[in-house]
This record gives structure tokens, C-alpha cells and sequence, in this order.
């Protein structure tokens, strides 16, 4: 949490497998981590397409939805 807390990153996206568990809840609801920029704004995301946690030539559709979600 110091880590996350020392960089306050202006956005998190997290990547996980389809119907995989996301940390996102964890990290909105913790007292600790509401004084980081991106809960503040609201701008934590999780993919969890195939494609987000498989190695292939589909990740330029990651790279699409990576890119929509930093617009």
C-alpha cells in the first residue's frame, strides 16, 4: 500500500481473466487509499477479456481499450 500510496497514480488499470476476481473494490473502499488521485476521480478500471490475459495477436484489442479508457 506505501508503494501505491508514494506514486498516486492518476489512473490504475488493472488486467485479469475473464470472470477473475478484481481488487478494484478492495482499493475504493479502503480509508487508506481514498487520498490517491485516481479514487478521488474515480479513474480505477479492470479488463478482463480473453484477450487481456492471453498472449497473442490480439493485443491491439488491449491496446484499444487501454487507449479508450486513458481518453
Amino acid at each position: 500500500a506505501e508503494g501505491l500510496l508514494n506514486l498516486n497514480p492518476d489512473q490504475i488499470i488493472e488486467i485479469g481473466e475473464p470472470g477473475g476476481k478484481s481488487q478494484i473494490n478492495q482499493i475504493l473502499s479502503k480509508k487508506v487509499f481514498q487520498q490517491l488521485d485516481c479514487v478521488k476521480t474515480r479513474r480505477v478500471y479492470f479488463l478482463n477479456s480473453d484477450y487481456a490475459s492471453i498472449p497473442g495477436p490480439r493485443y491491439l484489442e488491449l491496446l484499444s481499450d487501454i487507449g479508450n479508457l486513458l481518453n
